[in-house]
């Protein structure tokens, strides 16, 4: 049973994650992959639901281990939430065209269409867990996020950083900006951090 989409920064940053995660092309050894995102809100109104977000940022950048010289500055990710037109939202992220299906406050499935083949990646997004608040600090496991996809988790949230089994480590989820590194061992915040400021 899906649990619902709450518009908090870390359910955005997590989606933009598990997006990345889906369009990521095999990592060289000798390469390390960063991604980042901002998140911007915008009031259309007096009511709460009166708003839009617009998550931004840039997937699978690809930069030397060695020399951190850039080899790839990625794919753009955008996307737009209009809280009073849901239903149906649409995006891209480079040349893949991205559509997220809502039930009510539940985010139920999304595809990925890569337009020069047309082929289509479906995700059923029910069974994930999203955040219940945007608390830097919960001890509660209950509201922390859980990214499962076909029957296996793929990604969980420990600290306020999104730990990915195959794709890297997201950090600062919590705030309207947050970077993730995918490639190095034993990397530190600071360090990923140097990493996404280059791209």
């Amino acid at each position: 049973m899906a649990s619902e989409f709450k518009f908090n920064y870390k359910n955005l940053n997590s989606l933009g994650a598990l997006i990345c995660s889906q369009v990521q092309d095999k990592l060289q050894p000798n390469q390390v992959q960063v991604s980042k995102f901002t998140i911007d809100k915008t009031s259309l109104g007096p009511a709460k639901n009166h708003a839009q977000y617009e998550l931004t940022g840039s997937c699978n950048a690809i930069l030397s281990k060695k020399t951190q010289e850039v080899l790839s500055y990625g794919e753009e990710l955008q996307i737009e939430f209009n809280l009073k037109r849901l239903g149906h939202v649409s995006g891209t992220v480079g040349i893949n065209k991205i559509d997220l299906y809502f039930d009510g406050k539940k985010l139920k499935k999304m595809t990925i269409e890569k337009i020069s083949t047309a082929k289509l990646k479906s995700l059923n997004l029910n069974k994930i867990k999203w955040a219940k608040n945007n608390s830097l600090f919960d001890l509660n496991k209950k509201n922390k996020i859980q990214l499962r996809l076909k029957g296996r988790i793929v990604a969980s949230e420990a600290q306020s950083n999104l730990n990915f089994k195959n794709h890297g480590t997201y950090y600062s989820i919590w705030s309207f900006g947050s970077f993730g590194c995918n490639g190095q061992a034993k990397i530190i915040p600071n360090q990923c951090e140097t990493l996404s400021d280059k791209i």
